[in-house]
């Protein structure tokens, strides 16, 4: 075992037990509603066809665009949040929308 000195810091931040699994659950919940509104778009991509009157190369490109976006926007959101607090963060996103 080590003698490592005691800094203050995000490895040495005791948190409850249970904490864990509500991050982690918080984590799936997330991940499932990102595959279910990528899902009811593409079951639905035929009645947005239809009712925009496009063709196929069109109506395409607006389904790719609109599950390339927010991947887009992960890496960027995850250097904001690393830069500044998490709080100011969502106030400038919810000002700003």
């Amino acid at each position: 075992m080590t003698n490592a000195p005691n800094r203050p810091g995000l490895l040495n931040t005791r948190v409850a037990p249970g904490y864990k699994w509500k991050v982690l659950s918080t984590v799936i919940f997330g991940i499932f509603m990102v595959i279910q509104d990528t899902t009811i778009v593409y079951v639905a991509f035929q009645t947005i066809n239809k009712g925009f009157g496009g063709n196929l190369n069109n109506t395409q490109w607006v389904i790719s665009i609109y599950v390339l976006a927010p991947g887009i926007t992960y890496d960027p959101g995850g250097s904001l949040i690393s830069a500044f607090p998490i709080f100011n963060v969502v106030k400038q996103l919810l000002i700003n929308s």
